[in-house]
């Protein structure tokens, strides 16, 4: 099949002209004839007509055409195919979390990711969530276990959400001494509200999507607060309330990782789930990179027998 029958067709189909075709593409018009007339007999069927003094396709013409197209985007693909698996003879894909899942994800994971890519390098990395946004955004990081990252281009799939803990140290006025040691099930709204309104608070970056969640609810209980502080991460908002500066909204992970539960300078209370909860999941680039595709499927069924056993 000559190579120049696809162009040829797609103009013809949009100036309804051979001679504007020609013009168009640089060609003579009688070269774009002998090339019609002999795929026309090559396959026993006209591919244009006159149609009111213009020159359309017959449905076999846009048939064809159709088939023309899909056919380059089939070789387009098949390209791009055999270069990642070209690439893939050497590498490293870059897995991050921000909650300390390498010592238990990496055995489950990686020897049936070796499998399928045996010369591919594993790299976890350890990452707040706002050093992996940065990181995913500028192409310096392939897949992300951790908190909902939402920006354009990349993909989300969830996987378990999990509480929200007040922590609240011994400067603010609702601290409890009673209550040191202990995890209080906060039961809605109200006591909620109770808690945190007027009080001295520790805000996460207001453009992470967790912060945007506490700052509705706020803004729906009208619960008014004194942001003494704006921080990047989870970590460094609950250290400085362990170093008796306000409250904040922090994750069951980062308490222990504080081990807050023996410290007696601060309260814990459990937020309701329905209020507000950290959507935990996979964020990566929304590509059809075939070995980040994979690992997102390793990932997400090692987190769903880990979520069915209860362990999440």
């Amino acid at each position: 099949m000559n190579k120049n029958l696809k162009p040829f067709l797609e103009e013809i189909n949009r100036t309804h002209s051979m001679s504007e075709a020609a013009r168009v593409l640089f060609v003579s018009q009688p070269y774009i004839s002998q090339t019609l007339r002999k795929s026309e007999g090559e396959f026993g069927v006209s591919l244009t007509h006159p149609v009111a003094g213009k020159i359309t396709l017959t449905y076999a013409g846009q048939r064809l055409l159709d088939y023309l197209i899909q056919e380059d985007k089939n070789l387009l693909r098949l390209k791009k195919e055999m270069t990642e698996i070209a690439s893939y003879t050497s590498g490293v894909i870059r897995v991050g979390t921000n909650k300390p899942l390498g010592h238990y994800l990496l055995p489950s994971v990686l020897p049936k990711f070796n499998e399928l890519y045996p010369k591919l390098q594993v790299k976890l990395l350890e990452l707040t969530t706002e050093k992996a946004n940065y990181l995913l955004n500028n192409d310096e990081l392939d897949v992300f276990l951790g908190l909902h990252l939402e920006k354009k281009g990349l993909s989300f799939i969830p996987v378990v959400m999990t509480n929200s803990y007040l922590v609240v140290s011994n400067q603010t006025d609702v601290f409890d001494p009673e209550l040191v040691g202990k995890e209080i099930v906060l039961p809605d709204a109200e006591s909620v509200s109770k808690l945190i309104d007027g009080q001295n608070y520790i805000e996460l970056t207001p453009d992470t999507l967790y912060q945007q969640q506490v700052s509705d609810f706020f803004m729906q209980q009208k619960i008014r607060t004194n942001t003494i502080a704006v921080v990047p991460d989870f970590d460094l908002a609950t250290e400085l309330v362990k170093y008796h500066l306000g409250m904040t909204v922090t994750t069951n992970y980062v308490i222990d990782k504080y081990d807050l539960r023996k410290d007696d300078t601060v309260n814990i209370y459990r937020l309701p789930e329905n209020l507000i909860s950290l959507d935990m999941g996979i964020s990566y680039k929304s590509d059809d990179d075939a070995a980040i595709n994979q690992m997102v499927d390793l990932i997400m069924n090692f987190m769903n027998t880990k979520k069915n056993n209860k362990e999440l």
